[in-house]
């Protein structure tokens, strides 16, 4: 993958935090354009290895660590399976209503354990270029936690309890 970049800058340098500014911009997109590139390639090379029957284009934007990248990914039918599937969000691990890929859900879990849902929103949005709602994050991370206690098997309040006796020399509480 190779992507080309191009910044201006004025023959005077300008400022060093304008010129810093305009190259976190220039990364954003050019981390966007090889993160398109990137599954556009998985996507083709998915659909030639796999016997699918393409069905139709769906567009969807996920939201990852270097911004948010639109994508017309493809709606396959799997006569084995017998089932309409998305190659590229199962690569990614994203389920069809699902916008963020894993890597992000976990940036923004470890950011709103350190701080307020606000300030990890504003934390996120600066580091990742992705804009999100404070709102948002917090019913993110109460549907992480949903499904990790989900995970976690709840052990019986009578397996803890001790089996009754059958010796017949003890007798049953009255």
């Amino acid at each position: 993958l190779l992507t080309v970049v191009e910044i201006e800058v004025p023959e005077e340098f300008g400022s060093f935090q304008e010129a810093e500014v305009k190259v976190k911009e220039a990364v954003f997109v050019t981390g966007q354009k090889l993160m398109g590139e990137l599954m556009r390639m998985y996507e083709s090379a998915a659909l030639e290895r796999k016997q699918f029957w393409k069905k139709d284009l769906k567009a969807k934007r996920f939201q990852t660590l270097v911004g948010e990248v639109k994508r017309q990914r493809w709606r396959v039918w799997d006569w084995k399976e017998k089932r309409h599937r998305y190659p590229l969000d199962e690569w990614m691990r994203v389920q069809p209503q699902e916008k963020t890929t894993p890597a992000l859900q976990q940036a923004i879990v470890n950011a709103c354990v350190q701080r307020s849902y606000r300030q990890a929103t504003k934390e996120v949005e600066h580091w990742t270029g992705v804009k999100r709602n404070p709102m948002t994050n917090w019913k993110l991370i109460q549907q992480i936690a949903e499904t990790g206690q989900a995970k976690e098997p709840v052990v019986p309040d009578w397996y803890l309890k001790p089996l009754p006796s059958l010796d017949p020399r003890f007798k049953e509480d009255p």
